[in-house]
């Protein structure tokens, strides 16, 4: 019985080592692919927030362009910008002491 394992074993030991090795190189590419899906998961909220706020900004944007149209956008700017002010209204110009 002893002679037959013995025999066994060492017929059939090349099976034993590639499959130990095939184990081992398996786990190593199961740990590096998790390791890019946790990088690339990262990837994807970065790219999200920077669309959120792209998106944010293209809507400001819009907004603004839609006012322009609007006479008291127009005349808010001219006020605060320009310093105009529209007929009627009292200009107070106040400077410092120096």
């Amino acid at each position: 019985m002893g002679n037959i394992l013995e025999r066994l074993f060492f017929s059939t030991w090349w099976v034993f080592a590639i499959f130990v090795i095939s184990l081992s190189l398996f786990e190593r590419g199961l740990s590096q692919i998790h390791g890019d899906e946790l990088q690339l998961n990262h990837q994807i909220n970065v790219l999200q927030a920077e669309i959120a706020d792209a998106q944010l900004i293209g809507k400001r944007k819009r907004d603004k362009l839609s006012s322009i149209e609007d006479p008291a956008w127009i005349e808010l700017l001219l006020i605060k910008h320009l310093g105009l002010i529209p007929e009627g209204y009292h200009k107070y110009v106040i400077e410092s002491g120096s």
